[in-house]
C-alpha cells in the first residue's frame, strides 16, 4: 500500500495533519510526499515499511 502526496488538515479544528489510524495492512507500506507527515497510530503492518513510515 502507498499513501502519497497528502496535504493540509482534516475537517475538525483538532485535525492539523492527515491521520492513518487503526488499519491492518497485509503487505508493504510506503508513505511519501505527505506534507505535513501523517499521524500514524494503532496500525498493524505485516510487511516492510518505507518512506515516511515509522
Amino acid at each position: 500500500m502507498s499513501i502519497t502526496d497528502n496535504s493540509g488538515s482534516g475537517p475538525l479544528p483538532g485535525e492539523a495533519v492527515p491521520v492513518f489510524d487503526g488499519n491492518q495492512v497485509s503487505g508493504p507500506l510506503n508513505y511519501a510526499g505527505n506534507e505535513p507527515g501523517l499521524t500514524q497510530i494503532r496500525n498493524t503492518v505485516d510487511g516492510p515499511r518505507s518512506g515516511q513510515c515509522r
